[in-house]
């Protein structure tokens, strides 16, 4: 069989996923036996802390309607918030039909955020002024308020810089959409806009993440601002969804999630007499493919792999092939960060891991490396056939992380060593999340092929209801037929998380009128799978236990206090602290045993 699409995979509850697969377009006999297979993905956590967010790994988009959006306005509003280690990245942008003639954006470009419109016949970029040109792409939380009035746009960065700029055109109408891209575009995307400089839209997809997404709708009499739906996407093409939350913390690198790859620009690196390339990386599997690089025209190849505690540096130049093989231990897949070294020097080929390093001379003497193809980190296309990759590799994709690499080369002129961003340097990722490698232990050490089948049979559906709550996994499908067999893509999802188990009483209950208090509590330290959205206090009036409670909702964002307004002086309550997750909400004890908690939560209101 031939033709096979990736899975589709629905989470049903915190240790269910629903699988649902195409049949192939190319049957080429009979109908297939099908076998569903899933694996863990590398380094992740269930007990990772996230926040609340929507995650965008840097290679997919969310589109929505084009009704999410007002049309035939002279007003644009857009708010949100986003973090990223990336400089650049589209955060969303719509067009008008046809031509493209009318479109508004809001991108981050070298580290500088832009909101970008055309009212039909001037394109318009606003940037901030005065913030000593600062670069947000620093990995913490920052917020974006854009408006437009008429042919005037506004930008506001952390309620605290700002800068406006207008259309020359002197038009103020922005008309129909094709919908609203977050996130990025498709890689078929047609831009038929041939804008230049600031005005000029970044093609990168945004890697990080985006939260209270607000959109104005109405601008006068008064105006109206609608917080984003996520549920109301048409089309999500490699993003997390919203209920899995975005990490409370990421180090700068490059996540490869397992059986992926990474493919870097041509010009990084084209090979030499003498080079040096580093990186570091961390995996829990015993193999991985870390490095491989080919010339179009001739048998020239470099390659890179770790198995079963080898590692395996053949260089083909010249017409000759040499492999240097060295024993590295079994400690670099427990997890943690290894530096890899590599170089030639003349006829020299050198290797490391950390503290293990060989050199070896090459066959047939001091040739020239030549390569030309994009540099491939962590993997390698289904789809790339290569002679060397055929007969030497097992192909197994990392599973792991990638940061600090380094290329310097005489190929260069003068040689100078060079750091490499890989988020500017890369042009395709798989199964990768750009916004940042997890800070989290690694749960398993050298890992090997450890798929485990979920289904056999002729369905095109299968339930997989095996699973640990809010744990991340990658399935993929295979179809036998008696002319043998053809594999999916692998793809990733999650289990559905789960509430707190258990939420502590408020922290300390002030009143500061009759009618008002002051509510300061903890985040909940029990087992939590999955992101805490919001916090709802709760004042129980306690001599009338069947009078509905005063509440207050705050959204989670860091702050711990909140104020409780509308109560009756005079009178004694209880106040408790419910912790909500998008799994339901979690209320702490409301305490009428006298013990404790009942002084630190209840209180009564002074007369007025």
């Amino acid at each position: 069989p031939t033709g096979l699409s990736s899975p589709l995979l629905h989470p049903v509850n915190e240790t269910t996923i629903q699988i649902d697969w195409d049949p192939p377009d190319q049957l080429n006999g009979p109908s297939p036996l099908y076998q569903v297979e899933r694996t863990d993905v590398s380094l992740s956590d269930p007990q990772e802390p996230v926040v609340r967010g929507t995650r965008f790994p840097g290679n997919g988009y969310y589109q929505f309607p084009s009704n999410i959006l007002p049309s035939n306005t002279d007003f644009t509003g857009v708010k949100l918030s986003f973090k990223t280690w990336s400089p650049d990245g589209l955060l969303l942008c719509a067009f008008s039909p046809g031509d493209q003639e009318e479109f508004l954006a809001i991108q981050i470009k070298n580290g500088r955020p832009y909101f970008l419109f055309d009212p039909q016949g001037s394109a318009v970029a606003v940037s901030v002024q005065g913030d000593g040109e600062h670069r947000y792409n620093d990995g913490q939380w920052h917020s974006i308020i854009a408006t437009r009035q008429r042919a005037v746009g506004t930008i506001v960065i952390n309620h605290q810089y700002s800068g406006s700029a207008s259309a020359s055109s002197g038009n103020s109408i922005i008309g129909e959409n094709m919908g609203l891209f977050i996130g990025g575009l498709p890689e078929d995307f047609a831009l038929l806009r041939d804008d230049s400089g600031d005005t000029q839209l970044v093609r990168r997809g945004f890697s990080g993440c985006l939260r209270d997404i607000s959109l104005k709708m109405t601008d006068s009499p008064s105006e109206e601002w609608k917080l984003l739906d996520w549920k109301k996407a048409t089309k999500k093409v490699e993003v997390y969804e919203s209920w899995e939350g975005c990490p409370l913390q990421t180090v700068k690198g490059v996540h490869f999630l397992g059986d992926g790859y990474l493919e870097l620009d041509r010009g990084v690196f084209s090979g030499g007499h003498d080079f040096d390339i580093s990186m570091d990386f961390r995996t829990d599997h015993l193999s991985a493919l870390l490095l491989f690089i080919y010339s179009t025209q001739t048998e020239d190849c470099m390659l890179v792999e770790l198995e079963a505690g080898l590692l395996s540096f053949i260089l083909a130049s010249g017409g000759h092939t040499t492999e240097l093989r060295m024993w590295v231990g079994l400690s670099y897949c427990d997890g943690d960060w290894k530096q890899l070294s590599l170089a030639k020097r003349g006829s020299l080929i050198f290797a490391a891991v950390d503290e293990w390093a060989e050199e070896i001379r090459a066959v047939g003497g001091a040739a020239r490396l030549r390569v030309d193809s994009p540099l491939y980190l962590g993997g390698v296309p289904t789809e790339l056939s290569h002679s060397v990759l055929n007969v030497q590799s097992h192909k197994h994709g990392l599973g792991g992380c990638i940061r600090g690499l380094t290329v310097r080369s005489d190929e260069r002129t003068p040689s100078v060593s060079g750091s490499i961003n890989l988020l500017v340097a890369y042009r395709r990722s798989v199964r990768v999340n750009l916004d940042g490698c997890p800070t989290s232990e690694s749960r398993f050490n050298c890992r090997g092929n450890d798929s485990v089948l979920v289904y056999t049979g002729r369905q095109t559906q299968a339930t997989d209801n095996s699973l640990q709550p809010f744990t991340e996994y990658l399935y993929r499908f295979v179809a036998l037929a008696p002319g043998g067999l053809a594999a999916s893509q692998w793809q990733r999802g999650r289990s559905r998380g789960k509430v707190p188990t258990s939420v502590p009483p408020p922290a300390t209950v002030q009143s500061i009128s009759g009618f008002s208090a002051k509510v300061s509590w903890l985040a909940p330290t029990s087992d939590i799978r999955g992101p805490i959205d919001r916090y709802e206090l709760k004042a129980y009036n306690k001599d009338h236990p069947e009078v509905p409670p005063i509440t207050a909702t705050y959204l989670a964002n860091g702050n711990f206090t909140g104020l409780m307004t509308g109560l009756t002086p005079s009178t004694q309550y209880i106040v408790t602290v419910s912790a909500c997750s998008p799994a339901g909400c979690t209320e702490s004890p409301v305490g009428n045993s006298g013990d404790d908690n009942d002084v630190r939560s209840g209180f009564k209101t002074p007369e007025e």
